[in-house]
């Protein structure tokens, strides 16, 4: 199994679904034309179905719907999507292909993959993933379609960061207990709040834990058969975000059990901070004085030391947050006794969305810490398939278009992307030396969710860019301004000819 990659070769066309409105609701008496033998999953980007096709039904196109749903029934079901299996047309190619490269419509058993572009993200509420068939003709004379369905599971893995007080080693950090126990009232099957405490405290000691995360997904995925998939949520906090990138590492490396390599990799990273130096750009904010400086001194002896390698978001996870704040020292409200507070480094490598957390009295680990507002914002929203931040999702890029002004010694840049409809975006940019990044443009996306902009001039150089948005309050959250952020990567801005 490769398990960096674990999306199959595909030797067939697979059908695409697209998003379905509404419900699907199945109640008639006469019998499927079409018989679905079996559904599953490989990869949790899409479903292989195996179906038998008689031959009074042969050569006609047959209509999937795929649903979550709280049990193997269509009753009261999330519709994920639809797709159609076509057969050949004349002089229009051979239609829909099988596995084995024969037509999918024909009389006989065929296995086919639908596509999903969404994939099948965790979804503790609606834990069967169920399928239903027929062709055209069965539909129109009111048939009910024959349907298939599997069962997936949710594990989470909470690790926490280093350098924990001594008196929380036998449970472990409170909060990480708190967010445990929310996920299993969420529905979750298996919580691992992993407990490292005892030598968070010793540099160097987050690498360490990864191989014994590892095991420990690999002990918990074991309750589950080995054909039912097995979604793993991985969240890690400061420190906690190596060790859990540390695991996915390991795991792609020795493999994972078949069921977890079936399911939904998430990775939720919270203010992912390494004891590391080399990291690039400001790591904390410390106050003014002397004991300012010691803490300065003491968190890089500690992080030089350390080495930590930074986290990384690998190919095969399929949904990467990172939660982050940069608050100064002053603003926490007593964060730390007020002398310093560590921040989120951010961006990481790897593909993820962002929202910068940043305001008045939320913190690295102080009295309200991002940890607590991920547990009490997010946390409660998972029990359903989705969270709340994700209406604020946020993309954007360089579209190429420059514009040269008048006097050639500036240059103005194009860029286009996606946000929440109607929300204001903003991007910046700044020297890749500098802390601080200056707003370049502003616009505000449309009803669809799209926007483009086009900056102030700006000098020859290289610049690093970012957009960001304020997504609007959620009724019944805590107000912290959740700014999602996306990183535009580098622009260079040519000196003029």
């Amino acid at each position: 199994m490769d398990s960096v990659n674990r999306t199959p070769r595909k030797r067939f066309q697979a059908p695409l679904i697209e998003g379905l409105e509404g419900r699907l609701l199945m109640t008639a008496s006469a019998v499927a034309d079409i018989a679905l033998i079996s559904a599953t999953t490989i990869d949790s980007r899409g479903v292989t179905v195996t179906y038998d096709v008689p031959a009074a039904a042969a050569n006609q196109p047959i209509a999937f719907r795929v649903a979550r749903s709280a049990d193997a029934t269509l009753n009261a079901s999330n519709p994920v999507g639809s797709s159609q299996v076509l057969p050949p047309a004349s002089g229009q190619g051979s239609g829909t292909l099988d596995s084995a490269g024969h037509s999918a419509t024909a009389a006989g058993r065929h296995t086919v993959t639908l596509a999903i572009p969404g994939g099948l993200p965790p979804d503790p509420g609606h834990p069967y993933v169920v399928v239903a068939a027929a062709t055209a003709s069965a539909a129109a004379k009111g048939e009910a379609p024959s349907t298939a369905s599997f069962r997936t599971h949710v594990i989470a893995v909470i690790s926490h960061g280093g350098k924990q007080p001594k008196d929380w080693s036998s449970k472990g950090p409170p909060w990480e207990r708190r967010l445990a126990a929310q996920l299993l009232a969420d529905g979750y099957d298996a919580v691992v709040p992993y407990n490292w405490v005892a030598v968070s405290s010793h540099a160097g000691s987050a690498v360490q834990q990864g191989p014994r995360v590892a095991a420990d997904v690999i002990r918990a995925a074991s309750a589950y058969p080995a054909n039912e998939p097995v979604d793993v949520h991985f969240i890690g906090h400061s420190e906690g975000a190596v060790v859990n990138s540390q695991a996915i590492l390991r795991l792609n490396a020795t493999g994972w059990p078949a069921n977890a390599g079936a399911g939904y990799l998430k990775v939720t990273m919270i203010d992912p901070h390494a004891a590391n130096n080399a990291f690039g750009g400001k790591q904390y904010s410390v106050s003014n004085g002397v004991l300012g400086f010691i803490a300065k001194q003491v968190i890089n002896s500690y992080q030089s030391k350390a080495k930590d390698p930074l986290p990384v978001v690998t190919a095969n996870v399929q949904d990467a947050e990172v939660f982050y704040q940069h608050t100064p020292e002053r603003l926490t409200f007593g964060s730390n006794s007020g002398i310093y507070n560590l921040w989120g480094q951010v961006p990481v490598q790897g593909n993820a969305s962002y929202y910068d957390l940043t305001a008045k009295g939320i913190s690295h680990a102080g009295k309200f810490g991002i940890q607590d507002w991920y547990r009490l914002n997010v946390a409660p929203t998972l029990g359903g398939g989705a969270n709340f931040v994700t209406t604020a999702a946020l993309s954007g890029a360089q579209t190429g278009v420059v514009t040269p002004t008048a006097s050639g010694h500036r240059e103005r840049v194009e860029y286009a992307g996606h946000a929440a409809p109607g929300v204001v975006v903003r991007l910046y940019a700044g020297a890749p030396n500098q802390v601080t990044i200056t707003q370049v443009g502003r616009t505000v996306a449309g009803p669809d969710g799209s926007w483009d902009l086009t900056t102030r001039p700006l000098v020859a150089g290289r610049w690093r860019v970012a957009v960001t948005t304020t997504a609007p309050r959620t009724p019944g959250h805590r107000f912290v301004y959740l700014r999602p952020t996306a990183w535009l990567g580098p622009l260079t801005v040519a000196p003029p000819a």
